[in-house]
């Protein structure tokens, strides 16, 4: 549930002992819409975040401090109504909304020494604006330390390791923040986006925004005293820094996994055009043909990296049942689990729950996103009720094209 910030912001949790919890995939779909408060913040978790924590000035004035008229904005989670980030009128995302003083946690997940974390936002500029990325081993020690800011009235800068290596980004529009992660005993060498090698040092971070690298080898307020796995995550504000930005997705990776935003590697034209060349045949190259006759529509070949013309059902989404607590309640819970390649990114998932294969309009949940290092990613959702609770129950995925 909701956890609470001290006065004196320090770090006050305690990590949750083994099992590991896995990557964060935090996609704000599935959850409901509104103000995230801190006695309603239990409802907001999804993807691996462990919990959401709260400064007293989030909520509250400060009148030393605070103009008249002030009153402290929330989170919120909202639909992308102007589609800013691709993925449709209805994809949800977390506004910002200028709050201060929040947190979210992502508590014993990790248990690696290299790792990528994705953030995919769009920020606007605030006065005194400050966003912190903490990532720390099993002592709760910072691993490493990312900062941006947002007060530049021109574009945005990073803190601390703009201070070895420059770097900015734009205002507006959507940026992808994907920091490498070192923290084992020797230099790693990896593959950037532009196919050249890099390097980074035992411990150090590199940022790449939209597949350039702004600043590498940063060692800003690292405070870990040796090397070893990275065991949890944070993203927050402090209680004088206000936050204005939507953000589509928070994400983790085992490794190195650089994908920049608006080049997912492959769109659905791209996919028909290099499996159907010279066809323009809705009823052969369409989202809902099935050229291959073997029961699955293009969209779903494409969406799971299928290839058309190999007629088979390897590699479908795959039924099980497995033990959760969800919604506080014991049980087990039927699954839906399949893989998928991390370079789409014209397309969404969403997985339908319920009793009657003619209605499935309950949203799974989705439990989590785990990286297979060879370029795709297994994607677990669950039901929300348990088999105990109902005599039978059906999982449906769906596949939404975005223009």
């Amino acid at each position: 549930m909701g956890g609470y910030l001290s006065d004196l912001e320090g770090d006050i949790y305690v990590p949750p002992p083994p099992p590991f919890e896995g990557h964060l995939a935090a996609d704000f779909e599935g959850i409901p819409l509104g103000e995230i408060t801190r006695a309603a913040s239990g409802s907001f978790l999804h993807g691996n975040i462990s919990s959401f924590g709260f400064h007293t000035r989030y909520d509250n004035r400060d009148d030393g401090r605070d103009p008249e008229d002030y009153e402290p904005p929330p989170l919120l989670v909202v639909e992308d109504t102007e589609n800013r980030f691709g993925g449709g009128t209805t994809n949800q995302i977390l506004r910002t909304n200028g709050a201060r003083g929040w947190t979210i946690y992502a508590q014993n997940n990790f248990n690696m020494e290299v790792m990528t974390v994705r953030t995919d936002m769009i920020v606007d500029p605030i006065a005194g604006s400050r966003l912190t990325y903490h990532l720390l081993d099993g002592e709760e020690l910072r691993a490493a330390r990312i900062e941006l800011e947002a007060t530049d009235p021109e574009h945005g800068t990073f803190l601390g390791g703009s201070g070895q290596n420059p770097g900015t980004w734009d205002y507006g529009v959507l940026n992808r923040f994907e920091a490498v992660v070192n923290n084992s005993a020797e230099t790693i060498t990896y593959t950037a986006p532009n196919g050249t090698t890099e390097t980074l040092i035992a411990g150090g971070t590199d940022m790449w925004v939209n597949g350039i690298l702004v600043f590498d080898d940063s060692l800003d307020q690292r405070n870990a005293t040796s090397y070893g796995p990275i065991m949890a995550f944070e993203l927050r504000t402090y209680s004088t820094n206000p936050w204005l930005a939507d953000i589509a997705l928070i994400q983790t990776y085992e490794g190195v996994e650089l994908v920049p935003a608006g080049e997912g590697g492959v769109t659905f034209v791209d996919w028909t055009a290099l499996h159907f060349p010279g066809e323009d045949d809705p009823a052969i190259i369409g989202p809902d043909a099935d050229a291959d006759g073997d029961g699955i529509p293009n969209l779903l070949e494409y969406a799971l990296g299928l290839t058309p013309g190999e007629p088979g059902r390897t590699g479908l989404p795959v039924h099980g049942v497995q033990t959760f607590n969800g919604e506080g309640v014991d049980g087990n819970y039927l699954t839906l689990s399949f893989r998928a390649p991390d370079a789409v990114g014209d397309i969404s998932f969403t997985v339908g729950a319920g009793s009657d294969l003619g209605g499935l309009n309950d949203p799974a949940h989705l439990e989590s996103v785990t990286s297979n290092g060879d370029g795709t990613s297994t994607y677990l959702f669950r039901d929300v009720e348990p088999l105990e609770t109902s005599e039978r129950r059906f999982l449906r995925l769906n596949v939404s094209l975005h223009p």
